[in-house]
């Protein structure tokens, strides 16, 4: 066993184990990650429902020129020549 005494011995200063800061701002991080990611899905559920009712409904509210030919205004003159009679 060679032993060389003429080094003097370095110790390590004790260095205490940090809490770093990002380990208290990573759930918050991946909570509001997470609810965006609903907020979007909700977004789009919403969406989907709304385009399928205005698809089922554009049928019922169409206009259709040739079926009625009516106009508003003779609807209010006859409404004035019964009020006159």
């Amino acid at each position: 066993m060679n032993l060389n005494h003429t080094t003097s011995l370095i110790s390590t200063p004790n260095i205490k184990p940090e809490f770093p800061e990002y380990y208290a701002l990573l759930p918050l991080v991946v909570l509001a990650l997470s609810s965006c990611i609903v907020a979007v899905v909700f977004y789009m559920k919403r969406r989907k429902r709304l385009d399928e009712l205005r698809h089922r409904l554009i049928p019922v509210y169409t206009y259709d020129p040739g079926e009625e030919q009516d106009d508003w205004r003779d609807y209010d003159k006859d409404d004035e020549e019964e009020e006159l009679a």
